[in-house]
């Protein structure tokens, strides 16, 4: 009778339990192209797992949790699960806001994103974490709705949220006149301190009316505020709140329609933006009670 040492004893335990409890794991697939559409199709969500071939921490949740006979029972057929090597995929890994490896990533079939698992997950932590993700989809449309109920949402309308109504080449004043009532607009704006419509409308007048002794003039005026450092900067300041007016206007069109995560996605733009000014202040507001009615999972490890 062969007797064996409390560690090899202990090592034919591990490997006993490890036999019972173990199962094959996803078939993941490895283009995020592909698997979309395939996610599509079937109106599953993506399970999208993002590593790196060198981290220990990746390898120990392939060869632990998503082996767990319960995960790999709660993945099958419900999620479309996909694996990405950051190295190889790094572009990806920036769009989605991953810096830890590995990340779970549970997003929708549209590619929304509901829960960020960031790190090594446990099959409990796994289990429980995704479980909540996926009560925070919406429900499954039926395949033959589908094409319906999205041909059936209409596109938000979205008014220019400032009073100045923006002057494009098509829409500028024609001939000499023209020429003459656009420079006096140039050079109100700029008396005005309202450089980037200012410098705007100078681009305008230069489609429009090249060659011309206005042209020439209004150069003059650009010129000015592209010399003088704190004009410039306030041009840009003031390009930035009017893009800041623009995310609002369309987020809060998207959240109207109830589309709130799309709406979160401008209002977080709109912040990193112009995080100082006011706009930005109100737009917090608005995130927060966001953020509780349209909650994203997040596990750091």
């Amino acid at each position: 009778m062969t007797h064996l040492t409390p560690r090899a004893a202990f090592a034919v335990c591990l490997f006993t339990l490890g036999a019972a409890t173990a199962a094959d794991p996803p078939t993941w697939r490895t283009d995020y192209a592909t698997a979309r559409k395939e996610a599509e199709k079937a109106n599953l969500p993506l399970l999208v797992v993002v590593g790196t071939d060198q981290c220990f921490y990746c390898r120990k949740q392939e060869t632990v949790t998503f082996v767990d006979r319960q995960v790999t029972e709660f993945v099958a057929g419900k999620f479309i699960p996909l694996k990405l090597d950051a190295s190889k995929e790094a572009e990806f890994a920036r769009a989605m806001r991953v810096t830890v490896y590995p990340t779970t990533v549970i997003a929708g079939p549209d590619g929304k994103v509901y829960a960020y698992l960031a790190g090594y997950q446990a099959p409990d932590q796994f289990l429980e974490l995704s479980k909540k993700a996926v009560a925070l989809l919406p429900p499954a449309e039926k395949p033959f709705e589908k094409a319906a109920t999205l041909a059936s949402r209409a596109k938000p309308e979205v008014k220019p949220p400032t009073a100045v109504k923006a002057v494009g080449p098509s829409e500028a004043p024609k001939g000499a006149s023209g020429a003459k009532e656009l420079l006096a607009s140039v050079k109100a704006l700029h008396t005005a301190d309202r450089f980037a419509e200012s410098l705007e409308l100078v681009d305008v007048l230069a489609a429009q009316h090249q060659g011309t002794p206005e042209v020439e003039e209004a150069m003059n005026v650009a010129f000015a505020i592209k010399a003088d450092t704190d004009k410039l900067a306030a041009a840009v300041e003031q390009q930035d709140e009017r893009t800041v007016a623009r995310y609002m206007a369309l987020a809060e069109a998207w959240a109207a329609k109830g589309r709130g995560r799309e709406a979160i996605a401008l209002y977080e733009k709109a912040v990193k933006l112009a995080p100082s000014t006011r706009s930005a202040d109100v737009v917090r507001v608005k995130l927060q009670k966001l953020y509780a009615e349209y909650p994203i999972i997040r596990a750091e490890r």
